[in-house]
């Protein structure tokens, strides 16, 4: 196409240089601006049992995000035609060219008299090859914006030439004709132009000719007041034309869906409209009311509309006919499908007999797709976004899509989710891993494999049949099959050098490098068993083979060729473990284990992968040796030592456990011992007290990667969980993402119990 050569040499264009937007011709942005979306395609690119894919978009937005929705569609030689609403009230298109490049064209910064956009906008390019955009201004004008084919932005060099046209016009269609929508209107290619539908600002369906030929001015003439001439009552929704028709269908105000047909004369005359007849497709079709906006689509044998009634159930309206004549029926395609509950505005597309449906799932906003894909009343769901990570899982901003050669495409926001900040778990028994998640916990780690004496240095499963019954993978799947967003820590023990390897940087770097290559090969299998997601971060730890953490930890008797301490070890030992994980999956996230004393002497703080600190809670242990009664403020015990002022105590009993404190009174040797707040129960004598020392931060503990604290001896005292999580959630601590382990086989809630 021409105009894609003309285009190109816009100053707005993307050229072949990157994303250059200017914006010195650009009406004013907003005071402030919103936040938008990044835009992702979806595709089948993969095998199952997972084929789609989320694809980034980012370097075609030209540094923009969404504000609303995209509009997608295929040109008559086949690329597509992308469009989106700037967070800045731009109107954004992209044009793919037939060579497989593109061009970002910002509509308001071609002139300083446009106005913002206020809707998503709708493009074409018409059969002169145009390219045209509609949208709503910020004043509610309806705005029609054409660029020229053959014409080049140098246009007023050759003026002095009265009949060369300039090469952008800017038309308001609504202070031409009259004509004003409360909503964007619905578009149709008709002989000499487009028709709109639209919602008018006081609920009147209006109907809009705009020939697209010179002198390019509608008015009052091409505009046809549907409700006054059909003397129906008001619209409570957007109209959207049926296409390659001359009817379409709107929600009245008492909800029911009306099928409008307009005699063939209304399109290109419409002052001098001879009928316009309807059709009650809800009463037709004994149909639920729809809670959500429609989306239409022709098929083999008529036309097909999705609503979404007020569950969440997609509900499919088939036109069996022709020529705008319909016969109607409804079809529930969410229960057959085993759809979760939807929500938003539907998208449908047909392909041959295949219709797909998709819209974004009501309670954790994946984007589903339903479809008669495997035979035509055989309705199935799939999640397509379900490996789009924490940036695409979950879409917004509304769904479009086109079918190319290579098969359906969607288009739809990325929404990022961030993974939960907070105090998780470690190493909890893989029974309580669905019960962590719904009990609130943020997090949950795990160690993968353990260290071995030999390459790759760490024990993997390799069969499919181990890698689905394994500790990460479970953990993996409970957080998907949750559908609540849930930080996965997943571990891996690295060995280092063994006896009689040498103790150097490169064979470090080999080992990690190695322990990489197969713990992200293994990763990678997840999903060939239906395990769409992936670890927020893959942790190296240094407490491999031999026994003196990975032979990092110094001089030492217990493995004596072990070197002594040495900076550049630790770094290579973390570069191969970065390089190794990217060399099979650049989106796995490196981090480092290690303790913070390790932090200190192996210099860490330096690195650029986050970093988790091993610390641990003390534990000691005395018995009272006499009987104390509810609400008693002191207590007598076999031994003080461990003990001090403020210090948390637990009451280890079975009769009931109780979590308090040492008052700031306590001299720490005296047997008798003051409470900081009278107890809430009696206790027996001999019942055991544990008194509880927090992890010792240390002053060099301080990094910019440090995020986050893995607490050991948490024992299994569950009441003490709250205060060890507001502990590592608060100063001086302040991780990021915690986690607390418990005694072997011990699980605990958040709230203690």
């Amino acid at each position: 196409m021409r105009v894609r050569v003309v285009i190109a040499t816009m100053l707005c264009a993307l050229t072949a240089i990157g994303p250059v937007v200017v914006r010195s011709n650009a009406a004013p942005p907003p005071a402030t601006v919103p936040t938008g979306l990044p835009l992702f395609s979806y595709a089948k690119t993969n095998a199952t049992p997972l084929p789609w894919d989320a694809s980034p978009l980012k370097s075609i937005m030209a540094d923009s995000t969404m504000a609303g929705s995209p509009y997608v569609a295929l040109t008559d030689s086949g690329p597509t035609v992308l469009a989106w609403r700037s967070t800045l009230g731009f109107a954004m298109v992209n044009l793919a060219n037939e060579d497989g490049t593109s061009q970002t064209i910002c509509i308001q910064c071609q002139s300083r008299k446009m106005p913002l956009a206020a809707s998503d906008p709708v493009v074409f390019i018409d059969e002169q090859e145009n390219l045209q955009t509609i949208f709503l201004s910020t004043t509610g004008q309806l705005m029609l914006v054409t660029i020229w084919d053959g014409t080049r932005p140098g246009w007023q060099q050759l003026r002095m030439k009265q009949s060369m046209r300039q090469w952008l016009t800017i038309r308001d269609v609504s202070s031409l004709t009259g004509a004003t929508f409360s909503s964007m209107p619905s578009m149709i290619p008709v002989e000499d132009g487009m028709g709109l539908i639209g919602r008018s600002t006081a609920d009147h369906l209006l109907y809009v000719h705009v020939p697209l030929q010179w002198p390019l001015r509608p008015s009052s003439t091409d505009v046809l007041d549907i409700t006054t001439l059909a003397s129906t009552a008001g619209v409570s929704g957007s109209p959207q034309w049926l296409p390659g028709t001359n009817t379409f269908v709107v929600p009245d105000t008492a909800n029911h869906l009306i099928h409008y047909r307009l005699a063939s004369d209304c399109i290109l005359a419409p002052a001098t409209c001879s009928a316009v007849t309807t059709q009650d497709i809800t009463l037709a079709a004994a149909a639920p009311l729809m809670a959500t906006a429609l989306s239409v689509t022709k098929t083999l044998t008529g036309m097909a509309l999705v609503g979404l009634t007020a569950t969440g159930v997609a509900t499919l309206f088939r036109g069996t006919g022709s020529a705008g004549i319909y016969t109607w029926n409804d079809l529930d395609i969410s229960t057959p499908s085993n759809s979760p509950s939807l929500t938003d505005t539907p998208f449908v597309i047909s392909s041959g007999s295949t219709l797909y449906v998709a819209a974004k799932a009501r309670n954790w906003g994946d984007l589903f797709i339903i479809s008669n894909e495997t035979g035509a009343n055989t309705w199935k769901s799939v999640d397509v976004s379900i490996t789009g990570g924490s940036d695409a899982q979950t879409v917004g901003g509304g769904i479009s899509g086109v079918v190319t050669a290579a098969g359906l495409v969607l288009y739809a926001g990325g929404v990022a989710t961030p993974p939960p900040r907070g105090t998780g778990l470690y190493a909890i028994p893989q029974s309580k891993n669905a019960t962590a998640i719904t009990d609130g916990w943020p997090s949950i780690g795990i160690t993968g494999g353990l260290g071995t004496l030999s390459a790759p240095w760490v024990a993997v499963k390799s069969s499919n049949n181990d890698i689905k019954y394994s500790q990460d993978y479970l953990v993996g799947k409970a957080i998907a099959e949750s559908h609540k967003r849930t930080a996965w820590l997943s571990y891996w023990t690295v060995s280092g050098p063994t006896k009689g390897e040498k103790v150097t940087s490169d064979v470090y770097y080999a080992h990690a490098f190695a322990a990489g290559v197969a713990v992200a090969t293994t990763i990678n299998k997840y999903r060939g068993l239906g395990l769409g997601l992936k670890p927020d971060w893959v942790i190296i730890d240094p407490e491999g083979y031999p026994d003196y953490h990975s032979c990092l930890d110094g001089v030492n008797t217990i493995a004596p060729w072990c070197p002594a301490w040495s900076t550049k070890l630790w770094a290579a030992y973390a570069s191969g473990w970065a390089d190794g994980l990217a060399s099979i999956d650049t989106a796995l996230k490196p981090a480092m284990y290690a303790t913070q004393n390790e932090y200190k002497l192996g210099g860490l703080s330096t690195l650029t992968m986050p970093v988790f600190l091993a610390v641990a809670f003390k534990w000691v242990s005395t018995a009272v040796t006499a009987s104390v009664a509810t609400g008693a403020t002191s207590m007598t015990v076999a031994s003080s030592t461990g003990l001090y002022a403020g210090q948390k105590i637990y009451f280890r009993d079975s009769a009931g456990p109780e979590f308090t404190q040492i008052a700031s009174s306590y001299n720490g040797t005296n047997l008798t011992v003051p409470l900081a707040s009278p107890l809430l129960k009696a206790h027996a004598n001999k019942v055991v007290v544990n008194g509880i020392s927090p992890p010792l931060r240390l002053s060099t503990t301080k990094g910019s990667n440090l995020i986050g604290y893995i607490a050991f001896g948490s024992s299994n005292a569950c009441l003490v969980a709250p205060w060890q999580i507001q502990l590592f959630n608060g100063a001086p601590w302040s991780g990021l993402y915690n986690s607390l382990q418990f005694d072997a086989g011990v699980y605990c809630r958040p709230s203690g119990n």
